[in-house]
């Protein structure tokens, strides 16, 4: 769009790049086509001046058109030292492609987050009516949200051997770990040591052992 743009106006841009404002034009135009296609009603009522049909699902945002020929939000907040932006967010309706790739984008952007995180990222923005439902949607479909809560299957733990179930007496029955060495510090020398852990098969009980040499 910024190049079809850039294109129309017969201007020979100062640079091949696409600028920030050139970017932002672009997405001005967009989302404004999209509002037209969305609120035909809504569009022509403002721009005649009249009242919206009640049957909108606008009114209750009391939108007006910007300066760009936007449909925004008036809301509560336009006393506050927020940019123009923030105060009067712009109108869409979830049920669109270009919206669902907008947010779309917006879910991947910020690392596939929760639903109410990346509505209050997009929201400081756009209101986009429905846009729990289409958060929902994208999440549901996203590959890599659905690898992460994919379950992991439990390993079929296998039978004790016989001698876990022999009722003998304690160390009976052993596995032995030997591993070293380490070295220790007596008095002001240093000497290498191994240790010896034997595990009883048929009981929890452990016994460790050190020796000087390692066999």
């Amino acid at each position: 769009m910024a190049y079809v743009q850039r294109a129309l106006r017969k201007k020979k841009p100062a640079t091949k790049m696409i600028g920030i404002e050139e970017n932002e034009d672009a997405r001005a135009t967009i989302f404004r086509l999209l509002q037209q296609e969305q609120f035909a009603e809504e569009v022509k009522s403002l721009v005649a001046g009249k009242e919206i049909p009640k049957s909108s699902n606008t009114l209750q945002f009391s939108p007006f058109i910007d300066q760009r020929g936007l449909i925004c939000a008036k809301g509560r907040i336009g006393k506050s030292q927020l940019n123009f932006n923030a105060k009067h967010t712009l109108l869409l309706h979830w049920k669109h492609h270009v919206v669902e790739l907008f947010l779309r984008n917006e879910h991947k952007n910020n690392s596939h987050e929760g639903n109410e995180h990346v509505k209050n990222i997009v929201q400081q923005r756009f209101w986009i009516i429905g846009v729990r439902n289409a958060l929902r949607s994208i999440k549901n479909k996203c590959v890599t949200c659905r690898s992460g809560r994919a379950q992991t299957m439990t390993p079929v733990m296998a039978e004790l051997p016989t001698e876990s179930l022999d009722a003998s007496a304690a160390f009976a029955n052993v596995g032995v770990d030997y591993f070293g060495p380490f070295t220790v510090k007596i008095w002001r020398r240093n000497e290498k040591r191994w240790c010896s852990l034997f595990t009883s098969n048929s009981t929890s009980h452990t016994y460790r052992d050190s020796s000087k040499v390692g066999h």
